[in-house]
């Protein structure tokens, strides 16, 4: 018999949207989310507890996203701005203030990645966009849930060197907040 390659397929939007609220509930230390774009399709209020959940309980978040087109300064729609002022304006002075156990780190950088990484137990790669499809989409998508625990813990690695070398100009704001971890 051939040897098990711990590797499940997820077929449709409405799977997709139904395992990000998974591990946004049942993460234990950490959630990566690398997406090229986020809207408040996702960044609701249903979404925003799930976040603020999952940081009370002591879960390390880690957003990236940023998607780019080559030669084209296209201005973000109502959509985004929306879920970027959420997250800036309002979680991350809510982050300071409240101080949860779990660290969140919101980084936009140019990418196109669509990744979903929970603990040390699954990533996610394929075709959906994590931050800006609430599950609603007729178009299909699908993607891989890899269950290899060396795997997982290799491209955790690697995304949160990638992210976290990312320089933000938020970033300004811990020489100035310097008590801030988020």
């Amino acid at each position: 018999a051939e040897p098990s390659l711990n590797v499940e397929r997820i077929d449709g939007a409405d799977a997709h949207a139904d395992l990000l609220k998974k591990a946004m509930k049942n993460a234990k230390d950490s959630i990566i989310i690398l997406c090229g774009w986020v809207t408040d399709y996702v960044v609701d209020e249903e979404f925003k507890e799930l976040l603020k959940g999952a940081l009370e309980r002591g879960v390390n978040v880690y957003i990236g996203y940023g998607y780019v087109a080559a030669n084209e300064a296209k201005p973000r729609n109502d959509a985004q701005k929306r879920a970027e002022d959420y997250l800036y304006k309002d979680l991350l002075p809510w982050c300071v203030e409240q101080d949860p156990k779990g660290i969140l780190k919101i980084v936009k950088h140019p990418n196109h990645a669509k990744v979903l990484i929970r603990d040390e137990e699954y990533a996610v790669c394929g075709s959906f966009n994590w931050l800006s499809n609430a599950g609603r989409s007729r178009n299909r998508d699908y993607s891989w849930v890899i269950k290899d625990k060396e795997f997982v813990i290799k491209e955790k690695e690697i995304i949160l060197n990638e992210l976290l070398s990312h320089y933000d100009k938020r970033d300004f704001l811990k020489t100035i907040f310097p008590w801030s971890r988020h």
